[in-house]
């Protein structure tokens, strides 16, 4: 997970500027200080990006004008365009602001409704065309939009006006995200991971909606039978890294059909596996987080 506490003199070859003029504050954080009206991006060019990504920073100077605002951005151009999206808060105005610049021109998109204050962490999350801006690590909007298809995270300064920001951020984090469904922050619906299945092995997986940084540790799951089933094992399976499925819970009553509940498990995906099936019936499990 690539980190960035900005205590030294320089961005150094770690960090590429599409545009603007970005700097290190003083060795210990960051700022941009152009003064025309415009959109300017910084991606990070060290490591490389899947398109399903996120960027977080922490804000340690504050700008009441509401016609600027920095922010951290996702999927920045890495061919140098101002192409990106990014999430901001514009002065004192209520945000975060989820914006997309495409060749400079900026789009505002969705906005939240809190202020910001010193110190909060804001975080921009991109998986498929969902985008969700947090706000220490709670989900303050969301929108759909396929506009952007790849690139890295970073970050960006918006000015409305020909005045510099004088905000900064310090403490960047920002990586990649499981590949997955996108799901609400409280997904209360059913997920169908077995569909009367009749087979042996896992079902369709789902991504939690994560809140922030912070991965969903409450869940409920069923197990529903059709037709003759005289045996069987159902694992519901977790992970953390969407490489390693471990089982959380398991479920091996053929006679009844169930509800069951998880709690205390934080997991970034969740799914049913069919560990035995006798008797020529089917399965189908669910999965909601609770």
């Amino acid at each position: 997970m690539p980190t960035d506490n900005f205590n030294r003199a320089s961005l150094g070859t770690n960090w590429t500027a599409n545009n603007g003029a970005w700097s290190i504050q003083g060795s210990v954080d960051l700022q941009e200080t152009s003064a025309a009206a415009a959109a300017y991006l910084l991606r990070r060019s060290l490591e490389a990006y899947p398109s399903a990504q996120y960027s977080q920073g922490k804000i340690v100077n504050t700008n009441a004008s509401t016609d600027r605002g920095m922010g951290v951005g996702v999927r920045i151009s890495t061919a140098g365009a101002v192409t990106g999206y990014f999430a901001n808060f514009l002065g004192t105005a209520a945000g975060p602001r989820i914006n997309k610049v495409i060749a400079g021109t900026v789009t505002n998109l969705a906005a939240g409704s809190v202020t910001r204050a010193l110190n909060d962490v804001v975080r921009l999350e991109v998986r498929g065309s969902v985008l969700q801006a947090y706000v220490n690590g709670i989900l303050r909007a969301t929108v759909d939009d396929p506009s952007v298809a790849a690139g890295a995270p970073g970050f960006a300064n918006e000015l409305q006006s020909a005045a510099a920001n004088l905000e900064r951020y310090d403490d960047w984090e920002g990586g990649s995200l499981m590949v997955g469904p996108v799901l609400t922050a409280d997904f209360g619906y059913p997920n169908t991971s077995l569909d009367a299945a009749t087979t042996l092995g896992a079902g369709a997986s789902f991504a939690c909606g994560q809140r922030g940084n912070i991965a969903l540790k409450q869940f409920a799951w069923d197990v529903i039978r059709a037709g003759t089933v005289t045996a069987l094992q159902v694992d519901l399976e977790g992970t953390l890294n969407g490489i390693d499925w471990l089982q959380v819970d398991s479920y091996n009553t053929p006679s009844a059909d169930t509800l069951r509940f998880v709690v205390d498990k934080p997991l970034r995906a969740l799914r049913a596996n069919i560990i035995n099936l006798v008797g020529g019936g089917n399965i189908t499990t669910r999965i909601w987080a609770t």
